[in-house]
């Protein structure tokens, strides 16, 4: 992967309590990881290096069933996550129901970008 920064390993790694005190001690880290898109490509020669993985924290916290006090601390840092795309074209809000996240986490995801429950994906 790469860019693959500490907060989204720990998302990843269902690390949440270590989640959590990356935004206690080093605040300022945080929102800049919050911002941070990990992506991964193709290995093999023959697939052109093609996009396989696109994502930032808030995918990363949907995805991985990430405490909603946390999701909505990554949301508080970066709103604008709600508007991006992962490599099959979904968004946040579309992950949050596709991962059953909680009405309040559902809530502020379409608070910030209320557009997204129109939005289609590639599907």
């Amino acid at each position: 992967d790469k860019n693959p920064t500490d907060l989204f390993q720990a998302l990843e790694a269902r690390q949440f309590s270590y989640a959590e005190e990356m935004f206690k001690q080093t605040n300022k880290q945080f929102n800049k990881e919050c911002k941070t898109w990990v992506v991964a490509r193709a290995q093999k020669k023959s697939e052109k290096k093609q996009l396989r993985f696109r994502a930032l924290p808030l995918h990363a916290a949907l995805v991985f069933g990430a405490p909603d006090d946390l999701i909505k601390k990554i949301l508080d840092a970066y709103p604008l996550a709600t508007r991006g795309r992962d490599v099959k074209g979904r968004l946040p809000i579309h992950l949050a129901y596709e991962h059953e996240s909680s009405d309040d986490v559902i809530q502020i995801v379409l608070e910030a970008f209320p557009r997204g429950f129109l939005a289609k994906d590639k599907k």
